[in-house]
């Protein structure tokens, strides 16, 4: 980690908490777009299978009701109740087929079961029409033998291939539902492996750089520190080129080094001057 020497400890520490803040945000950008597209299918799921729902729900009463309304027609007495049954059969079958177009729009995936099941209730609603000639002409026996003959079975057919298609639909939401679950989990789970791998990358850059960039240099620092106090001042100091507080103690123990010297030569020089000044007046009071 040279690169780091001439860092101050402040900025190395910066520099250790990096990765974590790098995967955090990493893990907060990938979190917030998972979300968000989590989301954005929760609420098309959801919209769509209930605007399905709906209309194939609604679908399948109107088959119900057209079986009813059809028996309605036949068991009618009165020939205007019956024209108006008549119609309202008309009106059923049309309802039935909007609700299905919508549905096909709103889920076409589902085109082929919403289609199949139209079909047979198209073909119920066809083999029906003798049902309703022969009971507006007031012809009761033929029409509920024409019924029993095969028309009763094909609606309830159709009404069951509607019964099908809606257990089908909310199972398939189910499925859906499920998968996006555990997408969500999912997310989290990586959300949290990254943020962990930050704070272990983060610990692991902080414990090496305080190892070698704090530990060691503070160290090296106690010892110069040592040698000047113990008098050992030919010690040289190192790291003093370095622009951080490391550097900024070396200069000021080097000057602290180069004081001691001083004292250390001036008390020498004192020493050695009163040794010469004392030998020099022996010398002449023995002369004298």
């Amino acid at each position: 980690m040279g690169f780091l020497a001439n860092f101050k400890i402040r900025n190395k520490l910066l520099v250790a908490m990096f990765p974590l803040a790098l995967m955090a945000i990493g893990a907060g950008v990938y979190s917030s777009i998972e979300s968000k597209k989590i989301d954005t299918w929760y609420s098309n799921l959801i919209d769509n299978y209930v605007k399905t729902f709906q209309s194939v729900t609604a679908a399948r009463g109107d088959t119900m009701r057209f079986r009813l309304l059809l028996y309605q027609l036949v068991a009618e007495d009165n020939l205007d109740q019956r024209q108006e049954n008549d119609g309202e059969l008309d009106r059923v079958q049309a309802d039935y087929r909007a609700l299905l177009a919508d549905a096909l729009t709103q889920n076409p995936g589902r085109a082929n079961q919403i289609k199949a099941a139209e079909a047979l209730f198209d073909q119920a609603a066809s083999r029906a029409r003798p049902v309703r000639a022969a009971a507006l002409a007031g012809n009761r026996e033929k029409a509920m033998n024409i019924m029993h003959s095969g028309v009763d079975a094909d609606l309830q057919q159709a009404r069951q291939a509607m019964t099908n298609l809606v257990d089908e639909m909310q199972k398939s939401a189910n499925q859906d539902s499920d998968e996006l679950t555990v997408r969500t989990h999912r997310v989290i789970l990586i959300t949290w492996i990254v943020i962990i791998l930050g704070l272990a990358a983060s610990f692991v850059i902080a414990l090496s750089i305080l190892q070698a960039e704090v530990v060691q240099a503070v160290l090296s620092f106690r010892n110069r520190i040592l040698d000047v106090a113990e008098g050992r001042l030919d010690q040289p100091i190192t790291n003093l080129d370095r622009p951080n507080e490391i550097g900024e103690m070396s200069r000021a123990l080097q000057t602290l080094q180069v004081a001691a010297r001083e004292r250390e030569t001036q008390g020498w020089v004192k020493t050695e001057v009163a040794t010469t000044t004392g030998a020099g007046g022996r010398a002449a009071a023995a002369a004298v």
